[in-house]
């Protein structure tokens, strides 16, 4: 085991510690934003509002009742905090609309296809992280492109050179 392995769980640990303690209550709690309307979204006490916390920081949404139910069973029956987090944060939903396609976005200014869409996501959940996409992405014949498309470059040296500037403004 590396030692980033061995130090995740910890990690998502005290993350998921520090998020329930400076969760709002209740009656101080104003509704998070969801691509930039308000949900209107309760914030319940205990495991339910540690739920509604990571479904809005990770699936920027409110848990829908079916779901909120089922994971605060969940972890009232002792599962993890950190693994419900990283459940949610590994999660198909996750990865495709908050990863993938923002990246494809942002990087190629489009969606991605669908099979872009199922490899992006094996292969941000393969290697745990999104660097690898990004390459991938960005060292593409169209990414290339669309990072040296400006018509002011003109040798290939030139093409590099952009593409390395825009690569790092990113």
């Amino acid at each position: 085991m590396t030692a980033i392995r061995r130090l995740r769980a910890p990690v998502l640990a005290i993350v998921a510690l520090l998020a329930a303690v400076a969760l709002p209550t209740a009656a101080s709690a104003s509704p998070d934003r969801v691509d930039g309307d308000v949900p209107s979204c309760p914030a319940p006490e205990g495991n339910a509002r540690f739920v509604r916390f990571i479904y809005l920081e990770i699936l920027n949404r409110c848990p829908d009742p079916g779901g909120g139910a089922y994971w605060t069973g969940r972890l009232d029956a002792g599962l993890a905090p950190s693994r419900f987090a990283e459940i949610v944060d590994m999660s198909d939903e996750n990865l495709a609309d908050n990863n993938v396609a923002q990246l494809y976005g942002f990087l190629l200014d489009r969606p991605p296809t669908a099979d872009e869409l199922v490899d992006g996501v094996a292969t941000i959940r393969r290697y745990r992280g999104n660097a690898r996409l990004t390459a991938a992405i960005l060292s593409s014949k169209e990414g290339y492109q669309h990072l040296t498309s400006d018509a002011s470059v003109a040798t290939p040296t030139e093409q590099d050179a952009a593409w390395l500037e825009v690569a790092y403004e990113r």
